[in-house]
């Protein structure tokens, strides 16, 4: 459920001029996160992989599922791919953070930021586009969501540099797109 955009939790804890100049903050994933996920990731695959290579015996999952010699090395090979891929992801997300020149800026008629983490440009949305915005917490980590006239951008809390940098952002907004 989308909330006024007026009404961000935690916002009103902050008072914004209206007429106050733009702000920017860098935007991308920080790179030593990224990379002890990265290595964890590898870590793992590496040692599915050698769980998979010298499989002799099958697998019992919590009782349900039951795979003979064959079919557990199918899955520890599978479990291995995914960790291998999610240790690739890893590795681009801290190359993303050590040279990208990702940011988001708030101005006094419109936010701009980068769509995803591999996006080129940044989106501009205007604050009258803004018809609601969603602050969710998810295993706490913190996220501001914007619907907007031309879709949906989500600007997560890890990406930014402090967590003051997120309740700042949530709080422009709030002032700017508030009900005056």
């Amino acid at each position: 459920m989308l909330a006024a955009a007026g009404e961000i939790e935690g916002a009103e804890a902050m008072t914004i001029d209206r007429d106050e100049d733009s702000i920017e903050y860098p935007y991308r994933p920080r790179p030593g996160v990224m990379l002890i996920a990265c290595l964890a990731f590898a870590a793992c695959a590496v040692w599915l992989g050698w769980v998979a290579y010298t499989n002799d015996r099958g697998l019992i999952l919590n009782g349900i599922f039951e795979f003979e010699t064959g079919g557990a090395t199918i899955f520890y090979w599978s479990i291995a791919g995914l960790s291998a891929l999610m240790a690739i992801l890893g590795f681009a997300r801290t190359l993303i953070g050590l040279f990208s020149n990702q940011h988001l800026q708030i101005s006094r008629s419109q936010l701009s930021a980068p769509q995803s983490m591999f996006s080129a440009s940044n989106t501009v949305i205007p604050f009258s586009s803004i018809t609601g915005v969603q602050l969710q917490t998810v295993r706490s980590q913190r996220f501001l969501r914007i619907q907007h006239q031309k879709g949906k951008l989500t600007i997560a809390a890890i990406n930014l540099p402090d967590a003051t940098a997120f309740d700042t952002i949530c709080a422009r907004i709030a002032a700017f797109h508030a009900p005056r």
